[in-house]
């Protein structure tokens, strides 16, 4: 499955068109895997063979990923009339059979053929990922999420348990992805959902501070935010906690980042609309600082004295370089070290800062 989806990549495919006969050949192939798995025997001896599992779930994944990519004038309507939809959500419910490396290929076809599914379908399989006991796949929320904005923008959701369980994985989960989902939740949730959802957010917030949450939020311009000065306060005094863990050196002596809270929080702050690096928290708060930090939070009084060309060469999120493009003297030394070796990941990231 990865092979295909590799070559699917590499020579730029976009659809696969079928004519008439290839697209019966391709529902009836559908119509019957998602049906085995309807006979308990079936589940039962794919539960207990690890090896009939593995072969399932290639199977599952090469199949995902045709019918995502395969393209005919009526197979939407064809998917609908073969009932195909439901056959795969059935199919989801066996735990034992699906895994979390499942979920990247529903989640493509949520992205190239989401319109298959109903706005309720969509709804079914999102409570089904939180009444699961495999890993959470914050990845598929996210796509299911903007299938259902795509495909169905004029309508709204209320479910109140759903944003419960979303909210109660922050305990367990360590998947970033389901911090993205819960603000994605926004634009497909009626107002009053949105107004509770809002509402959760701020005391989780205040109880127990989740900087991964409050991040989110800060990147996105969230108005629940705007005017919280003390919930700005704990994220400031959270980075500089961990300023000390940023940068470090390998064996060869090239410096690595370590921890990316810090860049992460300089490029949350140029994201956001509300706050910016000469807010007078951050002077404040953030003292004795590495010569690395110090030129990322500014890169125009910075004394390049201490400057060393890998922190540069590390830097590859396009915001904080345009942000360090404020600097002459950065851009000096740039061009003038290319000038003597034309460094591949140096030419990048200058090209991403000056354009």
């Amino acid at each position: 499955s990865e092979d295909l989806l590799y070559l699917i990549h590499v020579t730029s495919t976009n659809e696969i068109q079928l004519d008439v006969s290839g697209q019966d050949y391709l529902l009836t192939m559908s119509e019957n895997f998602f049906k085995t798995f309807q006979k308990k025997v079936d589940r039962i001896n794919m539960e207990k063979s690890f090896e009939l599992a593995n072969q399932c779930r290639n199977y599952l994944q090469n199949l995902l990923l045709i019918i995502s990519y395969s393209f005919s004038d009526n197979l939407k309507e064809a998917f609908k009339t073969k009932n195909l939809a439901n056959l795969l959500i059935s199919f989801l419910k066996s735990e034992n059979i699906t895994y979390p490396s499942d979920f990247k290929f529903i989640g493509i076809l949520f992205v190239k053929k989401g319109n298959i599914f109903t706005f309720r379908q969509h709804l079914t399989i999102l409570n089904l990922r939180f009444n699961s006991s495999n890993p959470y796949a914050g990845d598929l929320i996210n796509k299911i999420l903007s299938s259902l904005k795509a495909n169905y923008p004029a309508k709204k959701f209320y479910d109140f348990n759903l944003i419960n369980k979303i909210l109660e994985s922050l305990e367990t989960s360590k998947f970033i992805e389901i911090y993205d989902s819960i603000y994605a939740l926004r634009d497909v949730l009626g107002i009053k959902c949105v107004t509770f959802l809002d509402d959760k957010i701020i005391n989780i917030l205040d109880v127990q501070f989740d900087t991964n949450l409050y991040r989110i939020l800060l990147t996105n311009n969230s108005k629940i935010i705007e005017n919280r000065q003390d919930l700005f306060l704990k994220y400031i005094n959270h980075i500089d906690h961990l300023k000390d863990r940023t940068l470090g050196a390998n064996k060869e002596g090239f410096e690595v980042i370590f921890n990316f809270e810090f860049v992460n929080f300089i490029s949350g702050i140029l994201c956001s609309s509300y706050f910016n690096l000469s807010n007078k928290i951050i002077l404040n708060r953030l003292k004795n600082l590495s010569p690395f930090q110090k030129w990322l939070l500014n890169p125009e009084k910075f004394e390049y004295s201490e400057f060393k060309l890998d922190w540069f060469k590390l830097i590859n999120i396009p915001i904080i370089l345009k942000h360090l493009n404020n600097s002459k003297k950065l851009k000096r030394i740039i061009e003038n070290e290319l000038l003597q070796d034309d460094n591949e990941q140096l030419r990048k990231n200058y090209l991403t800062m000056i354009l």
